[in-house]
């Protein structure tokens, strides 16, 4: 996943170490990070939805169990006709394991910000796009 301006926000989002209202008043605290980064540029609030939008580790997940299916799929196929010992198979099964656990960790890694912070910043930005005056006045 590169950084596009959606995972930016949300690194900065998750940067706050003090107890102030980044931790008490998530919705204000999101709201003020993206007025400050839409700062009322109609384009770059639209590029901050879609991202947001588009953001889903779920897909990302997915993907790991399919490759993982065709791994042990050929691993069982190759020791149906290539071996006659378990330990082949065993030994595919383990490897098939390991890299569920691996890349399952580093799915829940790279997402860890957005999924912290993505409920908060969708409902702030329908909040923002309910507002016409928001643009409005940004723009002259």
């Amino acid at each position: 996943m590169n950084d596009n301006t959606f995972d930016l926000i949300c690194k900065r989002l998750s940067n706050c170490k003090c107890n102030c209202r980044c931790n008490n008043d998530q919705i204000t605290w999101v709201e003020a990070a993206l007025k400050a980064e839409i700062n009322g540029n109609r384009n770059k609030f639209l590029k901050i939805k879609a991202e947001a939008m588009e953001d889903n580790p779920q897909n990302a997940t997915n993907d790991v169990f399919v490759i993982a299916a065709l791994i042990l799929n050929v691993v069982a196929y190759l020791s149906a006709f290539y071996s006659r010992d378990e330990f082949g198979t065993i030994f595919g099964v383990i490897m098939v394991v390991i890299y569920l656990v691996v890349f399952l960790l580093l799915i829940n890694k790279v997402y860890k910000h957005s999924n912290k912070w993505k409920k908060y910043i969708i409902v702030v930005l329908e909040e923002i796009e309910k507002d016409p005056e928001y643009f409005k006045t940004k723009e002259k």
